[in-house]
């Protein structure tokens, strides 16, 4: 007999629009390198966005922004939705 427990995890993005009052706020997030308003948005998708750069070589790669949720806890699984848009390298 193999009991499985499985527990329900609700977590949540504080400003997962990064907008407030319609204008650019990038509140609640973190990013390691470089991170700003960007007004690049999917059809449906609100007034802004965040723009992180991939790095750069001078001593700041790889770049990303982050979100730490406290009712996580390592170890646990869940379930992250969102759009992102890649850029090519420009060579």
């Amino acid at each position: 007999i193999v009991f499985i427990h499985h527990t329900t995890i609700t977590g949540q993005i504080l400003n997962g629009s990064f907008e407030n009052n319609s204008g650019p706020d990038l509140t609640n997030w973190e990013w390691r390198c470089f991170a700003e308003s960007d007004s690049s948005t999917p059809p449906g998708g609100g007034n802004w966005s965040i723009y992180v750069p991939g790095g750069q070589l001078q001593g700041c790669f790889p770049n990303y922004a982050y979100q730490k949720i406290p009712s996580i806890s390592s170890g646990q699984t869940f379930m992250l939705s969102g759009w992102a848009l890649g850029e090519t390298a420009q060579l």
